[in-house]
């Protein structure tokens, strides 16, 4: 398959992560989290800690509704770690069984695209699996990779409502042929398997809501995006790269060509 590489001046795109989740490191402790924080803290000078995340896992034995699952919290449970930036462009997430890094859009700075973000997240994993290695760690056996897209399009860049979505967005159109019956506003997921040669490979998550942006309070549409899945033959940057064209296909069918041209399609 040609990979699917599209480019704009200006893209809606603020935020993206890219994560290996793996099987838990035995003897992590807590004070690892500081250990390994003295390797990078000249890029991350400030911690901050978050409640773990679940484990997640693609199957594939065929369709089935999401479950909610509710347990106890051990009070001695592990945390997730958040080393942030001084400019507040990059985060890295750390947990016993997964690894994260986020690029974050903010004032002036440019989207650096894809590959330099791919760049970015292997190295500083590298800088991971050297801590995991001096600590005695088993190797880190990455099961699931994941990247997420955040998008976030203001409604006065296409209307002067959520009602306008239609403009920049490709909604469902249920009940908008009805004279008595005026949209309001939209929201909109699906989810895709991602294949090669006619097997699953992975999963692509979508979702269209409406938002207030914290920055300004004004009402906007966030388009999230996430293509999740195991190594593709053991091979990590496989899998990343039908993800990369999964997302990108899906933001070109979600969107309008007005949309498109907003944001300077190149």
């Amino acid at each position: 398959m040609k990979p699917i590489r599209p480019n704009f001046a200006r893209p809606p795109l603020v935020e993206q992560a890219i994560t290996f989740m793996f099987d838990r490191l035995d003897g992590f402790e807590i004070g690892d989290y500081g250990l390994f924080w003295a390797m990078i803290r000249h890029d991350f000078p400030t911690t901050e800690a978050q409640p773990p995340l679940e484990p997640v896992t693609e199957q594939f034995e065929g369709f089935r509704p999401d479950q909610f699952t509710f347990r106890l919290v051990d009070g001695g449970m592990m945390p997730r770690t958040f080393y942030h930036s001084a400019d507040g462009c990059e985060l890295v997430q750390v947990q016993s069984d997964r690894f994260a890094f986020n690029w974050r859009g903010g004032g002036t700075a440019p989207y650096p695209h894809s590959e330099q973000t791919m760049k970015r997240f292997n190295e500083l994993f590298a800088i991971f699996e050297k801590f995991a290695a001096e600590r005695g760690f088993p190797k880190v056996q990455v099961r699931q990779c994941e990247l997420v897209n955040v998008n976030i399009v203001p409604v006065d860049e296409f209307g002067k409502s959520f009602a306008d979505a239609p403009e920049f967005f490709r909604v469902p159109e249920m009940g908008r042929d009805i004279e008595f019956l005026r949209p309001e506003t939209y929201i909109s997921s699906m989810r895709h398997l991602i294949e090669i040669e006619g097997k699953p490979v992975g999963r692509l998550y979508s979702a269209l809501s409406p938002v207030t942006r914290i920055a300004d309070d004004d009402p906007a549409y966030r388009l999230e995006l996430t293509a999740r899945g195991a190594p593709i033959g053991g091979d990590t940057a496989a899998f990343f790269d039908i993800a990369r064209s999964a997302i990108n296909a899906v933001f070109l069918s979600a969107t309008t060509k007005k949309a498109r041209e907003h944001w300077g399609e190149q």
